[in-house]
């Protein structure tokens, strides 16, 4: 995402950051600001998996940003961690990698990916004194989304940050905040189905009448 930004209230407690992004300018902006700014969104409209723009290489850059990348860098600072006894990881996934999503295919199953994996390795290292934390948020107002912050639908980035690092150590998984917890809970029942996906989808897809707003 141009994700959620995440983690500026941890650099200012000195706590170490790991930044991570796919371009080389855009990471030492960030270093700069203090933000952690990886993961990929490959479209803002609902479609097909196979009408997105360059769809072999979208698919690749999204599963190597979404997948491979978190992955990796658990590999290589995890060993520390469990020597130290003590950190944590968080890693940012998405509402969409609950279940199913048609239209959003490829970004959907990403999100499931890194849910599993996060969910497991937190069960695995717990007595290491590691905290492996899932944060699934709806939607937040960030370079990804493209949409501005909207009372009582979508999340700030700053305020969204305050709320879920509150959350560390005390749930592995979450949604992050409130008023995300409260959306999940409304709309799980109708995503179950999955018929009904992408309508709910294109309710709450950033579509131009949202960002012109």
């Amino acid at each position: 995402m141009p994700s959620s930004p995440f983690l500026p209230q941890p650099a200012s407690q000195r706590l170490n950051i790991v930044l991570v992004s796919r371009d080389l300018s855009k990471l030492r902006q960030e270093a700069e600001d203090i933000v952690n700014n990886v993961g990929m969104l490959t479209q803002h409209v609902l479609q097909k998996v196979l009408n997105v723009e360059n769809a072999g290489k979208t698919f690749s850059d999204l599963m190597n940003c979404n997948m491979l990348s978190m992955v990796q860098m658990t590999r290589i600072i995890l060993p520390q961690m469990a020597a130290r006894g003590r950190g944590v990881i968080i890693n940012i996934s998405s509402e969409a990698g609950k279940q199913p999503v048609p239209f959003f295919a490829l970004y959907s199953a990403t999100k499931a990916f890194m849910n599993s994996f996060s969910q497991a390795i937190a069960v695995e290292y717990q007595s290491s004194g590691v905290i492996v934390q899932t944060v699934t948020p709806l939607i937040v107002s960030s370079n990804m989304s493209q949409m501005p912050p909207i009372k009582f639908l979508v999340k700030s980035s700053d305020d969204f940050v305050r709320e879920a690092l509150d959350t560390v150590g005390v749930s592995n998984f979450t949604t992050g905040c409130f008023l995300h917890c409260v959306q999940s809970l409304l709309l799980s029942p109708l995503l179950s189905k999955i018929k009904c996906t992408s309508q709910i989808m294109a309710f709450f897809s950033p579509f131009e009448q949202f960002r012109r707003s």
